[in-house]
């Protein structure tokens, strides 16, 4: 039974199945009170962002100013960077930066470029990500950049801005906050103030004043673990426990099954085939090919539901060469 429709079960059966009418109908039934494998839009839930690093405050009354762009005849095309230091990470592996914040402010029509640079000495070295921004910059005030990379843990990098059309001689300011702070670190984040420099394309990097304003905001880059990819059983039949592994070969992981995932029953030297969900599951695909009976059952708490997320066509999908296979409820 295959359809387009979102909210209808899709199976793959093989020859075995259809050669055990009475197996195949009570599999169904079965499916139908676990009310259970449906098809479902799915999104990863976003890291929450945090700030890591800056000095941002306000922007209001400052007049305290370094021109990106446009100076003069002979500074055609002026840099100002900021740099900062990611240190050990307990814990964590790096950080996500999804957004950076600086205040800006132009009385022209300026097309503002914010990137991030490796260090190199001290000094801004090679391109490495660009943040865009969708406000174009007028009026003194605070502007958020977005993109995404990912900052390694004990290295430094550059903030850069610069100004895409400085050809055209524009510019605008970027400006110190109003309290005339250095950036530092912020929440517990194990990141420092590196320097801030300036240049002109036509000379190398000098020294700048600190209090430029800055925050980057970033989600924690927590290492990831394997995926959840096969049955492997390893300690009992529940999903919720660690019997997982991350490949076809029993790899074991402490993953559970999420939504983005391809499950299959089952990896080498799988044990425990006879499985309880244990609380409600979100998948992608489920593929039976392990010649042993594999049972999934909903758990004494139930009833729970798995829910698979994948196209029409990609659900369910029992091998030809598996063994007898039973997906039900609790009463």
């Amino acid at each position: 039974m295959n359809t387009s429709s979102p909210a209808v079960l899709s199976l793959s059966f093989s020859r075995k199945w259809r050669k055990r009418p009475a197996i195949l109908a009570a599999s169904i039934g079965a499916l139908l009170a676990l009310a259970a494998i449906v098809f479902a839009v799915t999104t990863a839930k976003a890291a929450p962002l945090v700030n890591i690093y800056g000095n941002l405050g306000t922007v209001n009354a400052s007049t305290t100013s370094n021109t990106v762009g446009y100076l003069s005849l002979s500074q055609q095309n002026q840099f100002q960077a900021q740099g900062f230091t990611v240190g050990n990470q307990p814990g964590s592996s790096d950080w996500d930066i999804q957004e950076i914040q600086v205040g800006l402010g132009s009385s022209g029509a300026p097309s503002p470029v914010v990137s991030i640079y490796s260090n190199g000495g001290l000094d801004p070295n090679s391109l490495l990500a660009t943040f865009s921004g969708t406000t174009p910059v007028s009026t003194k005030g605070l502007y958020t950049f977005t993109g995404s990379f990912t900052a390694l843990k004990n290295t430094s990098y550059w903030v850069v801005l610069s100004n895409a059309n400085s050809a055209s001689q524009e510019s605008y300011e970027w400006y110190t906050n109003d309290a005339f702070t250095t950036p530092s670190e912020q929440n517990a984040s194990n990141v420092s103030y590196l320097g801030t420099s300036e240049r002109d394309v036509t000379s190398g990097w000098t020294f700048a004043i600190p209090s430029l304003s800055i925050r980057v905001n970033a989600s924690a880059g927590l290492p990831p673990l394997p995926e959840a990819e096969a049955w492997l059983g390893g300690t009992d039949g529940t999903w919720t426990g660690n019997n997982w592994a991350s490949d076809a070969v029993g790899t074991p992981t402490t993953a559970k099954p999420a939504a983005l995932d391809d499950l299959t029953f089952s990896a080498t030297g799988a044990a425990h085939r006879s499985t309880t969900l244990g609380q409600d599951f979100t998948i992608h695909s489920l593929t039976i090919s392990d010649p042993l009976p594999v049972t999934i059952d909903s758990g004494l708490s139930g009833p729970f539901t798995l829910t698979i997320s994948g196209n029409a066509g990609t659900g369910l999908n029992v091998q030809a060469d598996a063994g007898l296979v039973t997906i039900g409820a609790n009463p």
